[in-house]
């Protein structure tokens, strides 16, 4: 289901494989780039817990500036729908890798130019 209209973010398409919500790539007009949406869906939007966690995961993300860390540029809360906005990152897919999505990460992180050397 479509998120409905989001203020200054136009829905392009919706990415598959969202675990906790779904994800749609947007352009943003204020920015003029694409962006990532990140939504909680309607159904766990009524648990004032997950609300609150959705809303501290935006909160510390947006403090966050690490070239290995996407960028939360947005959060906003309309009635019962509440969404992050991201960079948006081109490149390799889960379902391209065909690896969940933790499996993913742990890839990304451990590959030889990612580790500092001593």
């Amino acid at each position: 289901m479509p998120p409905p209209a989001l203020k200054g973010y136009e829905i392009v398409s919706e990415i598959p494989g969202g675990n906790f919500g779904s994800i749609y790539k947007a352009y943003s007009a204020k920015g003029g780039k694409t962006v990532a949406v990140k939504t909680l869906p309607a159904h766990l939007a009524k648990d004032d817990r997950l609300c609150a966690r959705f809303r501290r995961e935006a909160e510390i993300m947006q403090k966050l500036d690490h070239p290995n860390i996407v960028r939360v540029l947005d959060y906003a809360e309309e009635g019962n729908f509440r969404y992050l906005v991201m960079d948006w990152l081109d490149g390799m897919t889960m379902e391209k890798e065909g690896l969940p999505s933790s499996m993913v990460a742990w890839k990304l992180v451990w590959k030889p130019e990612n580790i500092p050397s001593s």
